[in-house]
């Protein structure tokens, strides 16, 4: 596990300089490691591949613990690199199909779709011992129940260009709603986002479906409320500005951003809330880069939007706000 010296003759001095620059550094790590390699000598002599792939055993802790000491020794510790991103944890081919893992004990066949899991656990555990005071990120390509623990993100593995993008299906909110289901590409974004992608070149219009739900929706574009509430319509669109329509009862803390993430948590926020239906948005804040929270170094707050009140609750917070309605109220 190193850097390819020719290209990045300084691999710390890089990162030293991207962090001047308040930007973060994710490198791709893989658990497929060339058995000519030092590395992979190393595993081959311990018995701690996979029988007959390049492909590291996680089940065995033995490898497991080798794998992380080369990763900590030769890219966690001395560059300091920000965030992982364990590409291929399948492992992918299906390679554990026909073989034995745990020093070649037990049918891979009965582990195959835990795989993930293992290969994450061994990389958080690691940084969390080895580097106590930095926040883990992992981005993996496949994902198990109770991923969320190793502070793991998934995407949605190589799917090749079929258009399917999955984020939070509709059967997660409309799962009484045939027409909605019937959607291939629509999808929700968090609890409050309607989401239709484009799948065509070079659209000037897109139809999309709006399911029922009280008070109706909002074209995230302009504030203002559809003037279907529910059905099929047809919106300008195009590759660059797609459709997004907003659940009324919604209330988005929305920023102007910045040229970090620093930058960013500092700004003023404005909080849109979509009236039509009663609201309310749970906000949590802590450092962002540590495990402070942990020791109760964090703050949260909520804000509320009632119909009867017909204004939103009281909002304590330590960071400047303006709260407006959008363009067309409910």
């Amino acid at each position: 596990m190193q850097f390819d010296e020719d290209t990045y003759p300084d691999p710390k001095a890089m990162v030293d300089e991207l962090h001047k620059m308040n930007t973060r550094l994710m490198i791709s790590v893989w658990s497929k490691i060339d058995q000519e390699s030092k590395v992979g000598k190393e595993m081959a002599e311990n018995n701690f591949f996979i029988p007959n792939t390049s492909w590291v055993d996680f089940f065995n802790p033995k490898a497991a613990e080798c794998y992380w000491k080369n990763f900590s020794n030769n890219l966690l510790k001395p560059y300091g690199i920000d965030a992982w991103w364990q590409d291929a944890t399948e492992p992918e081919n299906d390679d554990l199909v026909g073989r034995k893992v745990i020093n070649n004990t037990v049918p891979g066949e009965f582990y195959r779709n835990v795989d993930p899991l293992y290969v994450n656990k061994t990389v958080y555990q690691g940084s969390r011992k080895d580097a106590p005071d930095h926040r883990t990120m992992i981005l993996t390509r496949s994902g198990f129940s109770g991923m969320q623990r190793y502070a793991a993100a998934v995407w949605s593995g190589d799917v090749g260009h079929d258009w399917e993008t999955l984020m939070r299906p509709m059967v997660m909110d409309f799962s009484d709603d045939p027409e909605a289901l019937a959607q291939n590409y629509q999808f929700m974004f968090g609890p409050s986002l309607l989401v239709a992608p484009i799948v065509e070149a070079d659209p000037k219009e897109w139809k999309v479906y709006l399911p029922r739900t009280e008070g109706g929706w909002y074209d995230f574009r302009t504030g203002r409320k559809t003037e279907k509430a529910h059905g099929y319509i047809t919106v300008p669109a195009t590759l660059e500005d797609i459709p997004v329509f907003v659940k009324a009862g919604s209330i988005l803390p929305l920023s102007t951003g910045g040229k970090h993430v620093k930058e960013a948590a500092t700004n003023t926020w404005e909080i849109v809330v979509y009236t039509g239906a009663d609201g309310a948005f749970d906000v949590y804040e802590d450092e962002g880069t540590n495990y402070n929270y942990e020791q109760g170094k964090y703050a949260t707050f909520r804000i509320e939007w009632n119909l009867l009140w017909g204004q939103s609750a009281p909002i304590s917070s330590h960071r400047p706000m303006t709260v407006h309605q959008p363009v067309r109220p409910f």
